[in-house]
């Protein structure tokens, strides 16, 4: 049976914490990422669940949304294995340190995903890092996605995770800032979303239409078959 820890991986310096509004779930909410040894792990928990738990709560009654995987990382550590569920994000054993992420797309908005959406998630990474986290996650089963001249990200894909990979810190605040809008507006149809982030990452005026549709796909001249900012992410 699992249970509370004085210490544990929260409270651990190798833990980034980030404080978040997830509007889908909790409202004010904290997101924990990081490894401590044993494999990386993430988790976003309510802000007044994470306060009973470091009270004193049993880690199952403090946290019931987390799976049986976040919570065991959360008290001794292991690394999270379960690719098939939500928000359990798994990064190879040697994957670069992950200076921030968070979690993007439809998954975000209340109402704007179906039960079959993908989970987006946004990292940002060290400049000399991208070639490390290339080679790891090629060997861990991801699939390399599209990438886009001048935007500097790439993305890969595994299961029903998609990972948009940047170094450019000035993209990941803009991606973010984009999601952000969209979750606060409460976008739930695609192509208000599509406009608002052309508007954010490309700084164009985008409109649904066959001509506007054409000058985005001449623009992104990606290799995969866009209809969408973000090719593969058809979940944004």
């Amino acid at each position: 049976m699992l249970a509370a820890f004085k210490t544990n991986v929260l409270d651990d310096s190798r833990v980034t914490c980030k404080e978040v509004t997830d509007h889908v779930r909790f409202g004010h909410a904290y997101t924990f990422f990081g490894d401590v040894g044993h494999g990386f792990g993430i988790v976003t928990v309510a802000a007044p669940d994470l306060y009973a738990f470091r009270k004193g709560e049993l880690v199952q009654n403090a946290f019931p949304y987390l799976s049986h995987d976040a919570r065991e990382w959360i008290i001794n550590g292991t690394g999270m294995p379960n690719m098939g569920g939500g928000d359990n994000l798994q990064l190879p054993d040697r994957f670069p340190t992950v200076g921030e992420i968070v979690k993007v797309g439809s998954r975000t908005i209340p109402g704007a995903s179906a039960n079959d959406s993908d989970y987006d998630w946004l990292i940002l990474l060290g400049r000399w890092d991208m070639g490390k986290a290339f080679s790891q996650l090629t060997a861990n089963g991801w699939e390399r996605g599209g990438s886009y001249p001048g935007m500097h990200f790439n993305s890969f894909r595994r299961g029903n995770q998609n990972m948009i990979l940047t170094a450019d810190a000035r993209f990941y605040d803009a991606f973010k800032s984009a999601n952000h809008v969209a979750v606060r507006l409460g976008l739930t149809k695609k192509t208000d979303r599509i406009a608002l982030f052309q508007a954010c990452l490309y700084g164009n005026c985008w409109n649904d239409t066959p001509k506007h549709r054409e000058m985005h796909d001449e623009i992104l001249s990606d290799p995969l078959d866009i209809d969408d900012p973000f090719s593969e992410w058809s979940s944004l």
